[in-house]
Formats: structure tokens, C-alpha cells, sequence
């Protein structure tokens, strides 16, 4: 049995040298030309803008009225006059009193120094009393306060 082993053994250990030299012969001889991985193109980092650009907060310029009285059932409204010296009402700020006794609207920078405006305070649709004339603010964030009494 041994000498089966032999005999078997001497031909695998000849079959293995005859495949893995030639191999190990080409690694060796070309190790100089063939780097062990390729070469890496150089990269050049750039800058890649956000995809979010942050708003920058925008100015309110705004109108107040404060009342120093009793405001149940009252309503408010902004009236604008014409050329003529006549007064209109300023679509969409009319609004009673919220409930800290004062009612406030945004002005438009395109709107900024229009006037003369005034507040009129009414009951049931009777206007009870207005403010005195004011112009709107001339800049962002800028409020212009009227305070009533009525």
C-alpha cells in the first residue's frame, strides 16, 4: 500500500510544480512592471453649492390699533383717502379686536409711506368714532401705533 501512495504522490507533486512555477516564475519576473493594484486617477475636490438656500428673514412693517376702552361687539376697519378728500375703505382690514384690545395688519413695502389713512371704529355698522390721519411706515419692521378710547 505504500508504494501506491508513492506512486501516486510522485506524479501530483510533479503535476503541481509543472503549474504552479511557470506561475510563480511570471510573477516574479514582471513584479517590476505591474503594480499589485492600478493606479488611482488624481481628484480634485469641488465645491458643490447647497441644494437649500436659506431665505433671509424678510422685514414687517405693520399698522396698530390699540384701544385703552371696552371693545365688545366693536369692529375696525382702515380707510385711505382719495385726491378729492374723500375716504375709502381699504379691502380686506377690517377685524374686530383680538383679545388684547388691538388690532394689526402688514404693510406691503410696496406700500410703505402711502397715506393718509385713519382707523374707524364702528357698532352694528354705525362708525363711532375714528383716529387721526397717519401715512404707513416707510420701512420694514417699522410699526406705526394708534391708540383709541372709545
Amino acid at each position: 500500500m505504500k508504494n501506491n501512495i508513492k506512486l501516486i504522490g510522485l506524479p501530483l507533486l510533479a503535476l503541481l510544480l509543472l503549474v504552479t512555477l511557470p506561475a510563480l516564475a511570471y510573477n516574479m519576473t514582471d513584479a517590476d512592471m505591474h503594480s499589485p493594484r492600478p493606479e488611482l486617477p488624481t481628484r480634485t475636490p469641488t465645491a458643490v453649492p447647497p441644494t437649500i438656500t436659506p431665505k433671509q428673514p424678510t422685514a414687517v412693517a405693520s399698522i396698530v390699533l390699540i384701544s385703552d376702552g371696552d371693545v365688545d361687539g366693536l369692529q375696525t376697519a382702515v380707510e385711505w383717502q382719495d385726491n378729492s378728500g374723500n375716504w375709502h375703505v381699504v379691502e380686506g382690514w377690517q377685524s374686530p379686536f383680538n383679545k388684547y384690545k388691538q388690532v394689526t395688519w402688514a404693510v406691503a413695502a410696496a406700500d410703505y409711506g402711502k397715506g393718509p389713512f385713519r382707523w374707524v371704529v364702528s357698532r352694528s355698522n354705525m362708525a363711532i368714532m375714528s383716529s387721526s390721519d397717519f401715512y404707513l411706515p416707510l420701512s420694514g419692521n417699522e410699526r406705526v401705533v394708534t391708540h383709541i378710547m372709545p
